[in-house]
């Protein structure tokens, strides 16, 4: 099925529409284990365990050496031109080179961890595998996204992975069980395994018969090399998202991380509707690329970042006004001292919202490598304002380092998008006046 083939208005209400109910279900989910964490296992605890999953998450970015994106980019244009034996080579080589890359870096960690004998050495080495786990799970999410089956690819990672890990650590806490950190990593691994297998499943399934009988044809070189500039932006990416509480465990408390922890967890009720807009628009806007469509790609964006804007500004606005009760009542009153760092995340995830998918228009487009040097400013930048600010303002400071490069990455990208490609994606730009053209 090729651009021209369906109606997108109908194909962004659905995809768009869906991913936000997903996402609503798992931002509750989330909510709830967070609470169940931060009560069951202290301002401490739940700081050690953020800490561990935020060292594991950057782990995984050499781990998947930029295949999901890449992967979104290049089926999406194999399914145009019917090319059915290299995508089914893609996936093939895609989940065997991020399996390979899991076990090289999953022992090379374990030498390290076992080297420096930590007080929480038996949960780091219990989370390595999620490395693995997290990476073939990333990969077939992002061959669904790619055959455009947008609320199928985030089912496992949004709703199965989590339910399973609220139930399990709900009934541990219920029961009076101690949340140990071991215990809890313990469990986000079997949980998280769950949603890879959901995903595997889900992925065979979805191939046409056409696909599964066609020889796979391999690329492997070209491939790796086309995934490169991906590979360096998840790990950009992860600065700008992660390292704020990974500079926090090592500059500060435990307890800081934790209180922090529940801050980013509120900003993210803000950016989850800029998140299901990304998902639904990756592949379309590598189709419409491909097909030469750039007056559809545009109106695609600005719509895109318009739902963006208008699902972003009540929730912030609603942070913003009563984020301190709401804290307080949802974690308890040792978490309130993260309003304010809330009410500062809050501000840059709306302007995110409101810039619209730059980075997405720009990797889908084959600019990735100007992705790159925006987002590399920004990271660098983030790093220096982080190391400046949290030994000073503690976690106020890390909310300012994140808003501050957040919005300096998405003025970079916007003008970047407008270089390349000769129009604005930003929720203010003009739909009308730009079609007269």
């Amino acid at each position: 099925m090729t651009v021209g083939d369906f109606n997108i208005r109908r194909y962004l209400a659905r995809g768009v529409s869906g991913s936000l109910g997903l996402k609503s279900a798992s931002v509750a989910l989330g909510l709830l284990s967070n609470v169940i964490l931060a009560r069951g296992m202290g301002t401490d605890g739940f700081g050690v365990y953020s800490f561990i999953m935020a060292i594991i998450g950057l782990l995984g970015i050499p781990t998947l050496l930029g295949f999901p994106g890449f992967l979104v980019r290049e089926v999406a244009r194999y399914r145009v031109n019917r090319e059915w034996a290299l995508l089914r080579g893609l996936l093939a080589r895609s989940h065997q080179v991020v399996f390979l890359a899991g076990l090289i870096m999953s022992f090379g960690a374990a030498v390290v961890i076992l080297r420096l004998n930590g007080e929480h050495q038996a949960a780091f080495l219990l989370a390595l595998p999620v490395l693995m786990v997290n990476a073939l799970t990333a990969v077939g999410a992002a061959g669904l996204r790619a055959f455009r089956r947008v609320v199928l690819g985030q089912l496992p990672q949004l709703l199965i992975r989590p339910t399973f890990f609220v139930i399990v650590v709900g009934g541990l806490w219920w029961s009076g069980f101690a949340l140990d950190v071991t215990i809890v990593v313990g469990v986000q691994l079997v949980a998280t395994a769950m949603g890879s297998l959901a995903t595997l499943v889900f992925l065979a399934g979805t191939l046409s018969p056409d696909i599964k009988a066609a020889p796979r044809r391999y690329h492997t070189d070209a491939w790796v090399k086309g995934a490169v500039p991906f590979f360096f932006l998840g790990g950009v990416g992860f600065v700008a998202n992660q390292i704020d509480i990974i500079m926090l465990g090592a500059l500060r408390e435990s307890a800081d991380v934790g209180i922090y922890k529940v801050a980013v967890q509120g900003a993210q009720l803000v950016v989850f509707v800029l998140m299901s807009v990304n998902l639904t628009l990756g592949p379309l806007i590598s189709e419409l690329f491909q097909a030469g469509d750039m007056e559809r790609l545009r109106r695609v964006a600005i719509m895109g970042a318009r739902v963006a804007l208008l699902g972003s500004a009540p929730a912030a606005l609603i942070f913003l006004l009563w984020g301190k009760p709401l804290v307080e009542f949802v974690f308890g009153a040792e978490y309130g001292g993260g309003s304010w760092p809330l009410a500062v995340l809050c501000v840059g995830q709306v302007i995110s919202a409101a810039a619209g998918s730059v980075a997405l228009v720009l990797n889908m487009t084959g600019h990735e490598r100007d992705t790159l040097i925006g987002m590399s400013v920004s990271a660098i930048l983030n790093i220096m304002l982080n190391a400046l600010l949290i030994p000073r303002f503690g976690i106020e400071g890390a909310a300012w380092a994140t808003t501050i490069s957040l919005i300096i990455w998405n003025m970079l990208l916007g003008s970047l998008v407008a270089k390349r490609l000769g129009f604005w994606v930003s929720a203010g730009s003009r739909l009308k006046a730009q079609e007269k053209r």
